[in-house]
């Protein structure tokens, strides 16, 4: 969002197993700057099988926003429905709250090693913006003598 009010462009993003993150005024403000309508590309929500997750929490204050891309089971390597969240006959909105499990929370097709919860090759995570984990050890030791200055 910040990088987005600033001089940057926002390409196309992907948000796997995304929690709802705001109330209504948030999800219209969010998907004013990215369902693709202006400088900044669209953000997708990913969510699959039954995973509970995209629907936390369950309180209707808070609202989904965006493009989900839903894929019907965990292994599934091509788009199912694309929905505008929240549509009630789409995605992970179509299943009754009493069927959702986290059972489908970590395991995606899509990522590198088949969980996106915890990857098996170090250089697929994102450490603090940096997926090089040549630069981790010295990026902590930075931001460690950061905080006792």
């Amino acid at each position: 969002w910040m990088l987005a009010q600033g001089d940057y462009t926002i390409g196309t993003s992907y948000l796997f197993e995304s929690p709802k993150m705001g109330n209504a005024a948030f999800a219209e403000q969010m998907g004013a700057e990215f369902m693709g309508g202006r400088r900044h590309g669209p953000m997708f929500l990913i969510a699959h099988g039954k995973d509970s997750v995209p629907r936390w929490p369950f309180e209707d204050a808070y609202i989904p926003w965006g493009i989900e891309a839903y894929y019907q089971a965990c292994t599934a390597t091509r788009v199912t429905q694309l929905c505008l969240s929240g549509d009630d006959d789409c995605g992970i909105h179509q299943f009754l709250e009493s069927i959702l499990t986290t059972d489908d929370t970590c395991a995606s097709a899509l990522a590198p090693d088949g969980n996106i919860c915890a990857f098996e090759s170090f250089a697929a995570v994102c450490y603090d913006g940096m997926s090089f984990p040549s630069l981790a050890p010295a990026f902590t030791s930075h931001r460690s003598s950061q905080a006792a200055a």
